[in-house]
């Protein structure tokens, strides 16, 4: 076992590294949904621009086939269809946006996890091994031994296949 002050000091130190860890992945969870409602309210807007935008369009069609005396004919009709469908076009499209938005965020968070945790599990790995200290073992493999002669990756290798290691 090694030097307790060290251990001690090394063990304080992963805590407190784990939990700063945390909290930053709580803060960019949190810039995250401050972007994700920037764009929903952004989306929003183009949503009711896009409403707006079919209802003047509706209303001058409107205008203009009462005024020819038209309000029954198939043009009319028609012309009335391709707005609505133009902007159901439109609603379909912003939604399939939000919803790969949604799921880039969400892979996002997911990645920003998964290294949080991988971060932790590192941190965690090495404070065990300075609190095991050299009594732990001497780590003697022949591929230890060859990179601390300085040998090079192909002296590494047969060195850990002379050791038995590998697939003969």
């Amino acid at each position: 076992m090694g030097d307790p002050v060290t251990t001690t000091i090394a063990a304080v130190s992963t805590v407190g590294s784990i939990g700063l860890g945390v909290e930053q992945r709580n803060e960019q969870k949190k810039a995250r949904q401050a972007q994700r409602n920037i764009q929903e309210r952004q989306l929003q807007r183009q949503r009711m621009q896009q409403f707006r935008e079919k209802q003047q369009a509706q209303a001058q069609l409107t205008a203009q086939a009462a005024q020819g005396g038209t309000l029954e004919s198939t043009g009319f009709r028609g012309a009335s269809s391709s707005i609505q469908s133009t902007f159901a076009g439109n609603m379909q499209f912003s939604n399939q946006i939000q919803s790969i938005q949604q799921d880039i965020a969400n892979r996002m968070e997911r990645a920003s996890s998964l290294g949080m945790y991988r971060q932790i599990g590192s941190q965690i790995a090495s404070t065990a091994s300075m609190c095991a200290g050299p009594s732990a073992g001497s780590g003697a493999t022949p591929a230890n031994e060859a990179v601390a002669a300085g040998n090079t990756t192909s002296s590494l290798n047969s060195s850990y296949l002379a050791g038995g290691g590998g697939l003969a």
